[in-house]
């Protein structure tokens, strides 16, 4: 069941009212068994339940109470949809620069004129005498001008904490990741605009993954196959299939997308670039005529 995939709930749910006829007790299957799978079934239904209110968006558009960011991640996590763990603000706890207050400590300041600087007021009632803290400086004896840097008045910061997130199909540079606070008991919704992380060969083009390969032209003439790095680890590509010097596309190779509901992959379109000494020696120049030569015959 662990390896099974499932693209939406319904399809999900297809399958459930397939399979359970077969397990349920009353037609011949194993009590122990059938508990197993509705248990499998209703965590698998609120994994989907949960990446499908984690959506794309094209710009930012907050509604209510928003987190706004970049966020990195490489090509392969996009390509993939993989599951990364992200560091996001879900809490919020009293400023310390401040201590809540709101004010800026080391800055401005002046005695507050309401206490006199003692930070305590005392109000007299006949014989009793109650005090308390100066309610205008809140008990500092200080008015403070300037607000927290930190948390720009509001006496309260945001705390980050690591959590598990499934990229949707499809998610490519610029997009908004639109990420629900709902899903974790917070308030405010989060809105991560997507930068990549530069590769050294790959790039995303629509529906393709482009990769651009460069190495030395001998190894075209002298090898029977070329390391490639694909999605899915280093491959062996016969170079013979370079040697027209159009690209080789691997079928299906490329990034996951989503297209009219269900999940389908792009293309890997590889190019391979030759490349060429800016400059040869002598002796290097003789033996490449040389080689020429036998080639000719």
């Amino acid at each position: 069941m662990q390896n099974l995939k499932f693209s939406t709930q319904e399809e999900l749910k297809q399958f459930f009212r397939a399979r359970v006829k077969h397990l349920h007790p009353d037609r011949g299957g194993d009590a122990e068994e059938y508990l197993r799978f509705l248990e499998w079934y209703k965590r698998a239904l609120g994994a989907l339940e949960k990446e499908e209110k984690i959506r794309i968006l094209k710009k930012y558009v907050p509604r209510g109470n928003s987190f706004y960011r970049l966020q990195e991640f490489s090509i392969k996590e996009i390509a993939l949809a993989e599951t990364v763990e992200l560091y996001l603000p879900l809490r919020e706890r009293p400023c310390p620069d401040c201590e809540g207050s709101g004010q800026h400590l080391k800055g401005v300041k002046e005695t507050c004129k309401n206490c006199q600087g003692k930070g305590l007021l005392t109000l007299f009632k006949g014989t009793q005498c109650v005090t308390f803290p100066c309610s205008f400086c809140k008990g500092r004896g200080m008015v403070y001008k300037e607000v927290c840097p930190a948390c720009l008045g509001r006496g309260k910061v945001k705390e980050e904490e690591k959590v598990r997130v499934k990229l949707p199909p499809g998610l490519r540079e610029g997009d908004i990741l639109f990420i629900p606070g709902s899903l974790y008991d917070t308030k405010w919704d989060f809105y991560l605009e997507v930068t990549l992380k530069r590769h050294p060969y790959w790039y995303l083009s629509g529906d393709r993954l482009i990769c651009e390969l460069k190495i030395p032209f001998y190894e075209i003439l002298l090898k029977e196959t070329i390391s490639v790095e694909t999605l899915e680890g280093i491959e062996e590509i016969p170079t013979r299939l370079f040697t027209t010097g159009e690209s080789v596309i691997l079928k299906e190779r490329g990034p996951f997308l989503r297209e009219n509901g269900s999940i389908k992959r792009g293309d890997l379109v590889i190019f391979l670039k030759p490349v060429f000494p800016e400059k040869l020696s002598a002796k290097a120049m003789s033996y490449l005529e040389k080689a020429i030569k036998y080639m000719e015959v």
